[in-house]
């Protein structure tokens, strides 16, 4: 759409002490538009917790580090605008094509005010930027419809958000 602006995310000694205990320490890096970061690790290692100071979720313990949103520190509710997150529990319904998947992800998230023919074609040109138009008729049950979408940035666990 034409207000979509690409985002990049700069974060810098990104630390997370709990009960006295670092569980996460001095953590830095950037991603640009159009690339991929993945966050690898043992089970415990504290990605999931990383991914969750990054899309500023609440966290229990003492949270510190600086995040830019294109350079600059934006608040809460402008970030909020251009994240998605989708937490590990998240499922999709094997019944639906990856396009019914999408679009009913765009209809629930994208504004209001939006039309559905426009959002309809944001379903599209995401599913286009994402290479996978090829796909769009299968269900997401099926072997080999593995996708995921990407808003300006999305931080996830599992397959599946919307810008």
């Amino acid at each position: 759409m034409t207000d979509h602006v690409p985002a990049s995310l700069y974060f810098s000694d990104i630390s997370y002490n709990l009960g006295g205990r670092a569980i996460l320490d001095n953590i830095s890096g950037c991603v640009k538009p159009g690339q991929v970061m993945a966050i690898m690790g043992a089970s415990g290692a504290g990605k999931s917790t990383f991914l969750d100071i990054l899309a500023r979720k609440g966290k229990r313990g003492a949270v510190n580090g600086v995040t830019l949103v294109n350079g600059r520190e934006v608040s809460d509710a402008e970030f909020k605008k251009v994240i998605g997150f989708v937490d590990q529990e998240d499922t999709l319904m094997s019944t639906l094509t990856v396009y019914e998947t999408v679009l009913y992800s765009a209809l629930l998230r994208l504004p209001r005010e939006m039309s559905i023919a426009a959002k309809k074609f944001r379903t599209l040109e995401t599913m286009n930027e994402l290479g996978i138009l090829g796909i769009k008729d299968m269900r997401i049950g099926e072997s080999g419809a593995f996708w995921s979408t990407l808003p300006s940035m999305t931080f996830y666990l599992t397959p599946f958000a919307f810008r």
